[in-house]
């Protein structure tokens, strides 16, 4: 069943990407409007984000993963462990 629910949202996701195909903006991030390059599209067909937007949704989603694990971000502390500087912060 999991397989199947699996190849059913894939499946999903390559009829958007035809639609996307037919209207001409199979290259163009949806968070953004930046266009996706060839390389990324050949690599994974079904993206709709290009690389830069990707790697930020991912950071916030580990970032709500910590969060949601107990972890606690100190003030001046992004996600991804840099030292914030400047206003408010302290150094």
């Amino acid at each position: 069943m999991r397989l199947h629910d699996r190849e059913k949202f894939l499946l999903g996701k390559i009829n958007k990407q035809m639609v996307r195909l037919e209207n001409g903006t199979i290259d163009v991030c949806d968070e953004c409007g930046e266009p996706i390059s060839l390389r990324r599209l050949l690599a994974r067909p079904v993206t709709t984000l290009c690389i830069d937007c990707k790697e930020q949704s991912e950071k916030e989603e580990a970032a709500i993963a910590q969060a949601g694990r107990g972890g606690v971000l100190d003030a001046t502390e992004t996600a991804d462990g840099e030292r914030i500087t400047g206003v408010g912060a302290e150094e």
